[in-house]
């Protein structure tokens, strides 16, 4: 039982020694001087760090490790020094203190590119606590302490471009020591340090003015096992604050916070574990605080020469065009009176300062036209007209327009005519409608001297009394207001003449009597008829009514008809007289309305009748 128990307690020791010789850093990017001495005093540097790492929390005897260290460059000499101390925590009774000293050298390809070569110097101290072990049963070898020192090398690689692209090798433990003090523990051989090899690479980018990311990847091998890698990327936000993403080969995926503070960094790594140990421990936790030294670069002293000047103008002879005459520097030494850097002797305006391009002449307004050539120097204007500007852009300058800011027509200085009618629109009562000078730019359609917009009556020629309307009967009603516009009349009568008392009782007593069987009236019914259409004439407002009638010989039908055509007989003849149809109203009602006997050859004449009706308005 006892060589069990011993025999698990030297497995346990071996695999502390063997199975994590090196201490594991997740922020090893800001480590990576510990792990590869040829990153000294060329990446995050100047800086003096502190870390601390706790791992497998959960875990008894799980590794703890502590390191404070830091590095600079020494760039006269193309060096970088640093150095670390440290102390690991293997985990239960074993313990690694120790330091390094770092030294680098810059081998430059050009002015971006280069080598690094940096080799460490260690020397560590191996300790066993046998106090630390608990046995089932007690052993007097596992309860002794050993201790021993041991040197060791490092050496590495860096290629880097630009400060940007960096690509790393390196060896830790070269020497290899063995720790023969610590046979007594182990009964499975000698304990010996193994050697490690570690490839990094990382590039900076810059996403955008306030975000970088550098992708990194790291492979980290012995050749007695599997190698284990690890990629991801760190981001800092507006130089202030940082964050991390990364995978570990099957072990865990590492989270990354921090932030930046004037010349201070914090940083927090917590590792998620994703291997089959995440059923015994928790994750590790890793804290970093480093500070940033600034480093002012001295500015190369310039050996000045003396130089020959003759003009003694602070401008060598032979770069002096007028080495015999002060000048200035942007006339290449000659004289330049108006300081407009074209010298004198070649400036055609020595006295004002002018462009090079008028050979010294100045263009005030900044048009492209030489003052001296330009009728308005002191305003922008165009070429094609001679330096002056046309705001309107009607090819009259500003200066002989006298509407600037509208259109027009150099016949009318630059004003508009919106209807063409050779009147400006400003001075136009009608600017929309093409008319006459006379009637100041207004269309006058009957002649009549009154504008069509002022014309009440503007397609017929009138008087101004009736704003533009006629009276035709000089009445003085205008012709649109007159009942009779032919006939003079009053206004109380509605422009026709007063009515005149006329008695026509007895026109009314007469008859317009009609021949048997025809529709024309007799001879005595025309003279009546004349002297009705006389009376009409003489009272133009009167109307009459005709109404034709028949006796009963003959058919009913065919009287109705007769008494029509009569009607219209006796309407065609007052029509012939000069009375207007208008006036005259005809009905016919055939043999339905007798006024005497139809069976008397008397009473049948005068139902042969027509009856006719004056009304006076």
């Amino acid at each position: 039982m006892k060589k069990l128990v011993a025999l698990f307690l030297v497995v346990a020791v071996s695999q502390s020694l063997f199975g994590q010789q090196m201490p594991m850093f997740s922020q090893y990017y800001w480590n990576d001087f510990m792990i590869n001495p040829a990153f000294t005093g060329i990446k995050n540097t100047n800086r003096l760090q502190a870390g601390y790492r706790s791992q497998w929390v959960g875990f008894d005897g799980a590794p703890k490790t502590f390191h404070i260290g830091g590095h600079t460059s020494i760039k006269k000499l193309n060096l970088g020094i640093g150095g670390a101390l440290f102390s690991d925590d293997k985990g239960g009774a074993i313990r690694q203190n120790g330091f390094q000293l770092n030294l680098s050298y810059n081998l430059k390809i050009n002015q971006n590119s280069g080598i690094n070569f940096g080799v460490s110097g260690i020397m560590n101290q191996y300790a066993y606590n046998g106090s630390q072990m608990v046995n089932i049963e007690p052993d007097a070898v596992l309860q002794t302490n050993v201790k021993q020192m041991v040197p060791d090398l490092n050496f590495g690689l860096v290629y880097h471009l630009k400060n940007k692209l960096f690509v790393g090798i390196s060896s830790n433990q070269l020497i290899q020591s063995k720790l023969n003090k610590f046979n007594v523990l182990s009964l499975a051989g000698e304990t010996q340090l193994i050697r490690h090899y570690y490839l990094s690479g990382s590039y900076l980018l810059n996403i955008n003015e306030k975000i970088e990311a550098e992708p990194f990847i790291l492979a980290r091998t012995t050749f007695k096992g599997l190698p284990q890698f690890e990629i991801g990327s760190k981001f800092t936000f507006n130089k202030l604050l940082i964050a991390g993403l990364s995978y570990r080969s099957n072990e865990s995926v590492i989270l990354l916070a921090g932030i930046n503070y004037k010349q201070f960094m914090l940083a927090y790594s917590y590792d998620v574990m994703v291997s089959k140990l995440r059923q015994y421990a928790g994750g590790s936790h890793e804290l970093l605080l480093a500070y940033q030294f600034t480093q002012k670069e001295k500015q190369p002293k310039i050996k000045v020469e003396k130089i020959k000047d003759k003009d003694g103008d602070g401008i060598a002879d032979s770069d002096d065009l007028c080495p015999e005459l002060k000048g200035v520097l942007s006339a290449k030494g000659c004289p330049d009176k108006d300081n407009d850097s074209i010298a004198d002797n070649q400036d055609l305006c020595p006295d004002v300062a002018g462009l090079k391009q008028f050979n010294g002449c100045p263009d005030s307004d900044s048009d492209g036209i030489e003052d001296a050539k330009d009728e308005c120097p002191n305003e922008k204007g165009l070429v094609s007209l001679n330096g002056c500007p046309d705001s309107d852009g009607d090819g009259v300058t500003d200066k002989d327009d006298d509407c600037p800011n509208v259109a027009g027509l150099t016949a009318l200085k630059g004003c508009p005519d919106t209807d063409g009618d050779g009147i400006k629109d400003d001075e136009d009562s009608c600017p929309t409608e093409k008319g006459s000078i006379e009637m100041k730019g207004c269309p006058d359609v009957d002649l009549d001297g009154i504008a069509d917009k002022d014309d009440a009556c503007p397609t017929e020629k009138g008087l101004a009394t009736f704003k533009g309307c006629p009276d035709s009967d000089g009445d003085g009603i205008a012709d649109k207001e007159d009942a009779c516009p032919q006939v003079a009349g009053v206004i109380e009568n509605k422009g026709c003449p007063l009515k005149k008392k006329r008695n026509i009782d007895d026109l009314m007593l007469k008859k317009l009597v009609c021949e048997t069987g025809k529709n024309d009236i007799t001879a005595d019914s025309k003279l009546v008829l004349q002297e009705i259409a006389q009376v009409l004439k003489e009272e133009p407002t009167w109307t009459i009514e005709f109404a034709g009638h028949t006796d009963n010989v003959g058919d009913a039908a065919m009287n109705l008809q007769l008494s029509k055509k009569r009607s219209e007989t006796v309407r065609n003849l007052l029509i012939s007289y000069g009375i207007e149809a208008s006036r005259i109203k005809a009905s016919y009602f055939g043999e339905t309305k007798p006024i005497a006997d139809n069976n008397t050859a008397a009473g049948r004449t005068k139902n042969r009748r027509i009856d006719f009706k004056i009304k006076m308005d």
